[in-house]
């Protein structure tokens, strides 16, 4: 290197030369006319290098932040959405029970009008013809006798034990 060229690398300052053994000539003729262009290479600190590291390590932390954010308002929004359909199926299926319900109870008082006795005795005297007796006599129960004791003895299938009890206790009543 002829001395003027030494002399205006000083002026410059320090150039970004790793100072690797092994070095080609032809590399640091490059290093040499980049430097000579214009290029202002430089050495960085160690501050200089931690500074760059924690610029990009914040830019790595805003841009999965980022990430994160708008998966989770994806997912704020697909859940805004299934509850709105699931809303809308129970409003639906309340307006269907309380279409039900109005039904059911005009059909309990359709049947309660119905069947009220004012009105079957109505059907009963004028649609069909029916007359209500002059005078109501009622029959007193009969007790059994001996031949339909002795008829659910030959029975295969004995009588029911409640049956049986009356019976015999009719038969042994003169």
């Amino acid at each position: 290197m002829t001395p003027a060229a030494q002399r205006r690398e000083r002026a410059r300052g320090p150039v970004a030369v790793s100072g690797r053994p092994g070095r080609s000539s032809e590399d640091r003729a490059r290093i040499e006319r980049s430097s000579q262009q214009g290029a202002a290479l430089r050495v960085l600190d160690a501050r200089e290098l931690a500074r760059r590291a924690q610029a990009r390590a914040v830019a790595r932390i805003v841009v999965v932040s980022v990430a994160i954010v708008a998966v989770a308002l994806l997912v704020v929004a697909g859940a805004q959405a299934f509850v709105a359909e699931r809303q809308l199926r129970i409003d639906n299926l309340e307006q269907q029970l309380t279409t039900a319900v109005a039904r059911s109870q005009t059909l309990q008082l359709s049947r309660a009008e119905l069947s009220s006795p004012s009105r079957v005795l109505a059907v009963a005297e004028h649609t069909l013809k029916m007359v209500a007796p002059g005078s109501v006599r009622y029959l007193r129960p009969v007790r059994p006798g001996p031949s339909v004791a002795a008829s659910t003895r030959d029975l295969a299938v004995p009588a029911p034990a409640y049956l049986a009890d009356k019976l015999g206790a009719g038969l042994a009543r003169p």
